[in-house]
């Protein structure tokens, strides 16, 4: 889990780039592809934010968001 940084550490671009590498590994690959995703907050209200983040393939968004709509409360705990 990658916690956010503070902004004040990304003023230091060491920082800064490892932290987008970091984020950005993940979610390459897909973004290479042009597959759609939707991250889904999952994190309690007190808690650093955390997203559970859906992929789909190409052209296929109206399947993700209606997959996340259905699967919203379920991930947030509701």
């Amino acid at each position: 889990m990658i916690t956010p940084p503070a902004l004040a550490d990304l003023a230091d671009l060491d920082v800064s780039n490892a932290t987008n590498q970091m984020t950005l590994r993940n979610t390459a690959g897909c973004n290479f592809l042009d597959w759609p995703s939707i991250s889904i907050p999952c994190h309690a209200s007190d808690a650093t934010p955390v997203g559970f983040i859906l992929m789909e393939h190409t052209d296929a968004d109206r399947v993700l968001v209606h997959v996340a709509a259905g699967l919203e409360n379920l991930i947030r705990g509701r």
